[in-house]
């Protein structure tokens, strides 16, 4: 009798325990703040991104792009996909047809956007949630995860440019390597019951995500940010209970004070009813495809900036690198000969300019001789920065046992370099099959 009475116990105060757990779990998730809240729109301007149409302050209008007129003219571009002979009246009745059929979200994605996209190659994913991204507002808001995004490979981007550390966070939304990173294009929909403010509101978060990725990207290897409060990302909307597409583009602009947050702004493009007529289709829709390939080229003109600027960057220090060392190898000389020969230290401190940079081709004249190694980390410092750095296995060979250079010279074997040096005419190269890049 007892028994039952236990196991009934337990089994109440486990259902109990779970029942617990689940409202615990359902008080976390519903802490966290998202566009389905009423008061995430305020939570977006607290964090200074701001929707369409919001005043900033004292009747002040939304502050546009400064790219506004060249966006709208690139939007009106035409497309051979959506002339008459392309896109005929049976096509926009199919698309009308399948509009009114629409039940779910997910209807929108697979029936009504494909129409709206055309055949198109640019790199996109669907319905992904935005885990690596470091938060726009703050942790207490949920991640994006827009129904459609647009992005670059992966591999477009050089790897020491997407491991820094201070851009990683910015550009790339996940650990699938395959998905596409530095998105600046986005797309959310909804189902003809579908709230469309809140469709609003995640393109406002999700704009706001493009524009500080492709401002990161503008202002990767700089000293100071830049902010030229132009648009570089977009967003769209669509509901098919109303067949209307909107487009919105997105900016960035420097903070108010010192230490401040950047302001992201959100301005309409345009808004189609694309269900109306075909002609009103064929704009939207050429809006639509244009703003992607915009879209598309002003991530991919960061990016090769950003990796250029990389490899300026790296270029830049490897002959400082090389200047260095040369320096370096003649100080350690001149330090061991002043001691023994004053009129050897004299001559090759003569070899240094007034900023003490010395001379490539008459370092070399001395140094070739005694070297090749160090002969060609002269070469290479007068170069565009093109060769190999001087690596570690350059100082091991100068400073080996064998090396005379590595090592005290003679005073005889000094005085016959420098009496070399004083006797031949100016510009003679010491090795004629010493290969040396001009000078810069």
């Amino acid at each position: 009798m007892d028994q039952p009475l236990s196991s009934g116990f337990s089994q109440n105060r486990a259902t109990q325990s779970t029942r617990v757990t689940r409202v615990t779990n359902n008080s976390s998730r519903s802490a966290r703040s998202s566009a389905y809240d009423k008061g995430f729109q305020q939570h977006l301007i607290d964090y200074k991104i701001y929707p369409e149409g919001y005043e900033v302050g004292n009747g002040l209008p939304t502050i546009k792009p400064s790219n506004l007129d060249s966006i709208q003219e690139a939007l009106r571009a035409n497309r051979a996909s959506l002339s008459p002979s392309q896109f005929t009246q049976e096509a926009f009745q199919d698309f009308k047809s399948k509009n009114t059929r629409i039940i779910f979200e997910s209807d929108v994605m697979t029936t009504i956007l494909p129409i709206i996209c055309g055949d198109s190659r640019i790199h996109s994913q669907q319905n992904v949630l935005f885990t690596e991204l470091e938060p726009i507002t703050s942790t207490k808001a949920v991640k994006p995860k827009p129904d459609l995004f647009d992005g670059a490979f992966l591999e477009e981007i050089n790897k020491d440019v997407r491991d820094d550390p201070a851009l990683r966070p910015k550009i790339i939304p996940t650990k699938h390597h395959s998905l596409p990173v530095a998105s600046n294009f986005f797309m959310e929909v909804k189902g003809p019951d579908g709230n469309a403010s809140v469709a609003q509101r995640q393109a406002c978060y999700d704009g706001a995500y493009g524009a500080r990725a492709m401002h990161a990207l503008q202002n990767h290897g700089k000293a100071q940010l830049e902010y030229d409060e132009n648009a570089y990302a977009y967003s769209s909307t669509y509901h098919p209970a109303t067949g209307t597409l909107q487009l919105y583009a997105h900016h960035v602009i420097g903070p108010a004070d010192t230490g401040g947050r950047p302001g992201y702004h959100m301005t309409q493009l345009d808004t189609w009813g694309m269900t109306g007529n075909i002609d009103t289709f064929r704009h939207g829709a050429t809006a639509f495809r244009n703003t992607r390939d915009l879209a598309r080229r002003h991530r991919d003109h960061f990016i090769k900036a950003a990796n250029c600027s990389q490899n300026v960057q790296q270029n830049d220090e490897d002959v400082q690198n090389a200047h260095d060392y040369l320096q370096q190898q003649i100080a350690d000389t001149c330090d061991n000969n002043s001691g023994e020969d004053p009129e050897t230290h004299d001559a090759l401190q003569s070899l240094q300019t007034d900023d003490d940079t010395p001379n490539p081709s008459q370092a070399s004249t001395i140094l070739a001789p005694e070297d090749p190694a160090l002969s060609f980390a002269t070469s290479f410092a007068s170069s565009s920065g093109n060769g190999p750095p001087v690596g570690t296995k350059r100082v091991r060979q100068l400073n080996s046992p064998n090396n005379s250079w590595g090592r005290s010279s003679s005073k005889s074997r000094t005085r016959i370099h420098i009496n070399q040096l004083a006797s031949k005419p100016s510009g003679t190269e010491d090795s004629p099959s010493t290969n040396r890049s001009p000078q810069l």
